[in-house]
């Protein structure tokens, strides 16, 4: 890494080799205090400003019962998430998808692409959403639901909140009584009002708006997407998307 420094109206140029350890392009050098520490140059990197920039805000519209949906929760938007942290990636969801509802009797009525299991599992998530409240409690136990591919949604909400130490009588009562059928009327109105209009499920925004190619990217390499995203220092996961190729360096 070359740094000019002025000194006594000269210039001086100074080659600061990275430590054996340092395993990032220089590009990356001064983009995190950690990285900086590591290739041995925090002293060079501080007149850069290490503090976290706003999250990549993600929005995920989707249904519970769609296999596209519950291949992207559990292999990209749930490990995505464990290794960037809310910090980094800030996720909506709203389970709804391509449902539809009418007022029957003034109550809303939902019939759902996959039929009622569908229905009953947008149901439970979002009412676990409403109960559970914390995203960082409420996301493992959804992303724990999707993750059973061939399970009827109420059978896997069981099957995780046993494991998980979930209370799940509130949920149910909410899935099943008034409360919820309000709650997923909310998911309606979250996915009318997208614009442009969703045509499928998952369909995914960022910061707000949707773009075809990102999604495409996000689908097969969501950790990408948001390291490219992110304005801020990059943490170390997206480090290791741009490893250099291993080095014999020469001795000094």
């Amino acid at each position: 890494m070359k740094i000019i420094t002025q000194s006594s109206g000269l210039f001086l140029l100074l080659i600061i080799a990275p430590t054996l350890a340092c395993d990032f392009p220089p590009s990356l050098w001064c983009s995190s205090l950690e990285i900086a520490k590591t290739c041995n140059v925090e002293t060079q990197c501080k007149q850069y400003s290490y503090t976290p920039a706003s999250p990549v805000n993600l929005a995920l519209y989707f249904e519970s019962e769609c296999n596209a949906c519950k291949t992207f929760i559990a292999e990209q938007l749930y490990k995505t998430w464990k290794e960037l942290g809310s910090d980094i990636l800030n996720i909506t969801i709203v389970p709804y998808g391509n449902a539809k509802e009418k007022k029957w009797f003034g109550k809303w009525e939902y019939t759902c692409q996959h039929g009622q299991d569908e229905c009953a599992g947008n149901l439970i998530e979002t009412c676990a959403m409403y109960i559970m409240q914390n995203f960082s409690n409420y996301f493992p136990f959804i992303h724990c639901i999707e993750a059973q591919k061939w399970t009827a949604p109420a059978d896997a909400a069981k099957t995780c909140a046993k494991n998980m130490k979930i209370d799940l009588a509130p949920i149910t009562d909410c899935a099943n009584g008034k409360l919820g059928n309000g709650l997923l009327h909310e998911m309606a109105l979250k996915t009318a009002a997208l614009n442009p209009p969703h045509m499928y499920v998952p369909w995914i925004t960022f910061n707000g708006q949707h773009d075809g190619i990102l999604e495409n990217r996000a689908l097969s390499d969501l950790l990408s997407v948001v390291c490219d995203m992110y304005k801020g220092p990059k943490p170390t996961a997206c480090s290791k998307l741009y490893k250099t190729a291993d080095r014999c360096y020469k001795n000094p």
